[in-house]
């Protein structure tokens, strides 16, 4: 962008407009600040831009090229060009303007807040598209909509690809039309059922995969958005919804305002904030029969020798250990799925014992997230010091694209874990609560799952603890109780008759 100048307020005015960056009129000049017309989108023509600035449209045509003349020799744009290039090829030739946009942002980070760092990053995507198009080979090809309309990046040309550009920006419409009408049908709509209706779209790039089908079909189609299940969703989702399907199938015997609005925003990242107290209320009673706010929290009203029924759900302390044994054997049995507790420092005799007694197989959810996530960065090609950096600072401004970033890594790995037909004992599962994922286990956990095998989660709780907790948040408990192992661990043997 060129310095202000008296002689050049047009030409900036016109580049600012084209690259999203906030208009301010120079110094002593009263003139008003231009504009785009509401219906232009993110992605202005030179028509667009034209009445705003008050000339004509050759006139923008002529700005235009003289910028990209001087963007095509910028390092920074023929730097981004071969990192755009990098991004659409991981995402399998093509995307959204937003996803390339969040693609840089992952790279780079950026000091701009809030709409302003999309927008940024949206302009410097648009500086390298510009500088693209009047260059002698054009590595991409666009496909702009009007108004809020996507618009489509795709490669020119892919290496061994058997689709064409056109092709694959013409299927990424008929995705996006296709899920847009799925979430008409149904608010909330599973993965496997969506990746089935997009698959019986007619495509004409069939070697898509079926993950990038399913995020591709959402980033084109507007108001939609994936959970954290890879559910998908519409973002004007009724919050009764909402709420009935993040707390379904959780036994829950007391819930704080905050744990609602968490287990909520956990699941349907992109939805506006439930509403707070005393309209809340309305809301978690209709999701969930029985709840009520006692004063202090949401809770099942007990009366006179309730108490130790309620507790019996969700907790079992102190059990003999024949008692725990035949627990862990009904769960073997049944497929159920179990969150086991024990003291941490019992906590790796304790692997090594279950693994030994009841030949369930340990998965290191921590070293699984770090695997997956440290593969996807060197694909992307995302800086390693700025996803420490990011780790580092939750409050950060790049700690949303982190966790964006841990969901998509993670998501691969995690329905691997829910399809192995053995026994599973999960631990070092905190990262789950770290980057928004608790909903993940509470699927897990949910009894109206199916699963191919029992699946045992287990977590550290020292004896001041109320509740199991994992990252300092409390476990998604599930209906099959969580159970404290003996401290003991060597009273642990198989009950008698049943071989291990």
């Amino acid at each position: 962008m060129p310095p202000l100048t008296k002689a050049n307020g047009v030409e900036v005015a016109t580049l600012r407009l084209l690259l999203g960056v906030a208009t301010s009129p120079g110094a002593g000049d009263a003139a008003e600040v231009p504009t785009l017309a509401d219906d232009v989108g993110v992605w202005p023509s030179a028509t667009d831009l034209a009445g705003p600035v008050g000339v004509t449209r050759p006139r923008v045509s002529q700005i235009l090229d003289k910028a990209a003349t001087r963007w095509q020799r910028a390092a920074v744009v023929v730097a981004v060009r071969d990192e755009l290039r990098e991004a659409l090829e991981a995402e399998e030739g093509v995307a959204t303007l937003s996803e390339m946009a969040g693609a840089i942002l992952l790279r780079h980070g950026s000091t701009a807040e809030g709409p302003d760092r999309q927008r940024r990053a949206a302009g410097l995507v648009r500086a390298v598209i510009e500088a693209d198009q009047r260059s002698t080979d054009p590595a991409f090809v666009v496909r702009r909509s009007r108004g809020d309309g996507p618009v489509l990046l795709a490669l020119a040309e892919r290496a061994n690809a058997a689709a064409s550009a056109e092709a694959l920006l013409a299927d990424a419409m008929r995705l996006g039309e296709e899920a847009a009408k799925i979430v008409t049908e149904h608010p909330v709509v599973p993965a496997s059922v969506a990746r089935t209706q997009l698959r019986g779209v007619r495509l004409r790039a069939a070697e898509l995969s079926d993950d990038r089908i399913l995020r591709l079909a959402v980033a084109v189609a507007g108001g939609t958005a994936l959970s954290s299940l890879h559910e998908l969703y519409r973002l004007d989702l009724d919050p009764q919804v909402a709420a009935a399907t993040a707390l379904r199938g959780a036994v829950i015997v007391s819930l704080t305002e905050a744990g609602v609005h968490k287990r909520v925003a956990n699941r349907f990242p992109a939805l506006a904030p439930l509403p707070p107290r005393p309209a809340l209320d309305a809301v978690v009673t209709a999701a969930v029969q029985g709840l009520r706010w006692d004063g202090t929290a949401y809770s099942r009203p007990t009366g006179p020798g309730s108490s130790a029924a309620s507790t019996n759900l969700t907790r079992v302390a102190t059990e003999p250990a024949d008692v725990v044994d035949g627990y862990l054997r009904a769960s073997l049995t049944r497929s159920s799925a179990l969150t086991l507790c024990v003291h941490p420092r019992e906590h790796d005799r304790a692997v090594a014992t279950l693994t030994t007694l009841y030949g369930v197989t340990p998965v290191d959810v921590s070293e699984r997230l770090l695997t997956a996530v440290r593969a996807l960065a060197d694909r992307d090609g995302v800086d390693w010091s700025l996803v420490l950096r990011s780790d580092a600072e939750p409050s950060g401004g790049d700690w949303e694209n982190l966790r964006g970033l841990v969901q998509d890594a993670l998501t691969e790995p995690w329905q691997q874990i829910l399809a192995t037909r053995r026994p599973l004992l999960l631990l070092n599962a905190a990262p789950l609560a770290r980057y928004g994922l608790t909903a993940w286990l509470s699927d897990l956990l949910d009894q109206s799952q199916p699963r191919p095998a029992a699946r045992w989660v287990l977590v550290p709780r020292r004896g001041h603890q109320a509740v199991p907790t994992l990252d300092g948040r409390p476990v998604p408990l599930g209906a099959d109780r969580w159970i404290d192992l003996p401290y003991d661990l060597s009273s642990l043997r198989p009950s008698s008759g049943v071989s291990a």
